[in-house]
């Protein structure tokens, strides 16, 4: 295998081709890393000529052996900016997306970094006219040691939702194991916001699969 920095420029390579070629903008971009102290500052620089969407760095081994795996959401014909609240806007002709990123708090217990985080992520939905119930597409949490903290996590996070009222429409989320570059935090988020009312379309428009349930024996 090639060395991580070879492994890096040939990854950004590729994907700055990708780009090019579909003539893309790069809505949001999660960069996986075997070992966040030694190799993040590496990733900064090679996004420095990149920068104008949300990114994030994680520290999860490639499956595959390698060193470093972008992971890249693009869209054509779109354009993309960053906006005062902190969200990034990516506007097509059809749709306005908004995306969060990096958000995390040091201080508290695993449920009140977790609370902090939502209630950092529902003001700045607020700012844009956004709201959590009817806005928040999708989610992704990000947590250290995991199997002992999950059920505090799942507090916060379940109480703020039901209260939101996204009981009666469920995001989607997942939560992974945390080792990122902010090393004092026990939890950190990535969110993904879709701003449905920007482009004509309600959330009454999407449509919910339930696995129905099965009988206790």
């Amino acid at each position: 295998l090639l060395d991580f920095q070879s492994q890096l420029k040939q990854v950004f390579d590729t994907y700055r081709a990708m780009v090019s070629q579909e003539q893309a903008v790069t809505c949001f971009m999660r960069v996986f890393l075997s070992d966040t102290a030694t190799q993040t500052h590496a990733v900064e620089e090679q996004l420095m000529e990149d920068r104008g969407f949300p990114y994030s760095v994680v520290e999860q081994p490639p499956a595959n052996g390698t060193k470093v795996a972008l992971w890249v959401w693009m869209l054509s014909h779109a354009e993309s900016h960053a906006l005062n609240s902190g969200l990034y806007e990516v506007s097509t002709p059809h749709a306005t997306l908004y995306w969060a990123t990096g958000l995390a708090e040091a201080c508290g217990t695993y449920k009140e970094q977790t609370a902090l985080i939502l209630q950092q992520y529902v003001m700045m939905l607020i700012q844009e006219g956004l709201t959590l119930a009817g806005n928040c597409q999708r989610t992704w949490f990000y947590v250290n040691d995991i199997d002992n903290q999950y059920a505090g996590r799942m507090k916060a996070r379940n109480g703020l939702f039901c209260y939101a009222g996204t009981h009666l429409r469920h995001p989607l989320y997942s939560q992974h194991r945390h080792s990122g570059a902010n090393s004092h935090a026990a939890v950190a988020r990535d969110n993904g916001c879709a701003g449905l009312q920007a482009y004509g379309f309600t959330s009454d428009t999407i449509s919910l699969c339930f696995r129905p349930s099965q009988p206790h024996k």
